[in-house]
């Protein structure tokens, strides 16, 4: 069944108006957490099945708008340095399905994928000791995840998981009970974020 779901998941992505909608409910998040915590917040992401392709989708181009902008000098910047995916610090995607939705796009979405920084350069200026990254988790026996650094160069790293399901339990999801491997390694990288994003530069110095 979940097969069947990202499947077809990915022949409505290429429709354009699936895709837009898609889009614009994960910028509205990014507003709605703007404003619920600031709008220069360290940003990471944790994704899993098609939400990682809208992560990487979704932040690649907010990054490429930056970059338009930037060279033309008379455009006003909209939003929020996290609103505009300046913030990224991290993301993690679990059982991507990228190689499937690069198949039947032609390699349209894989462009912009393969063109994000993590961190996102305005992210490393303000905190250059930075520990961030992409991480990417899979695992041999869910037919929806993948490997990305073959088409990602810029993966951080590629995490088999290995734990079994359990009777019953859905390839899916046995990610989430993967303690040792996928959430243990998930939190060690958010855990990095917010100690390098919260310590002082006296603090960073002293260290070297």
């Amino acid at each position: 069944m979940a097969v069947r779901h990202t499947m077809v998941d990915v022949s409505l992505y290429n429709g354009e108006e699936y895709r837009t909608a898609l889009h614009r409910s994960v910028r509205d998040s990014l507003r709605a957490l703007a404003q619920a915590g600031g709008g220069s917040l360290p940003l990471c992401v944790v994704s899993h099945g098609f939400g990682a392709i809208l992560a990487i989708d979704v932040f690649s181009q907010l990054q490429q708008v930056e970059l338009e902008r930037q060279r033309q000098q008379d455009r006003a910047p909209f939003g929020t340095l996290l609103e505009r995916g300046l913030t990224l610090a991290h993301i993690s995607t679990i059982g991507c399905p990228l190689p499937l939705v690069l198949a039947a796009a032609g390699g349209a979405c894989g462009a912009r994928g393969r063109n994000l920084d993590v961190p996102a350069p305005q992210v490393l200026e303000r905190w250059p000791h930075l520990r961030g990254g992409r991480s990417n988790f899979y695992h041999r026996d869910d037919p929806m995840s993948f490997p990305l650094q073959p088409n990602l160069p810029s993966v951080t790293e590629d995490v088999e998981c290995h734990r079994r399901p359990a009777v019953g339990e859905s390839m899916q999801t046995v990610y989430f009970h993967d303690v040792a491997t996928c959430i243990g390694m998930i939190t060690h990288s958010l855990s990095c974020v917010w100690q390098d994003t919260n310590r002082s530069t006296t603090a960073v110095a002293a260290d070297r």
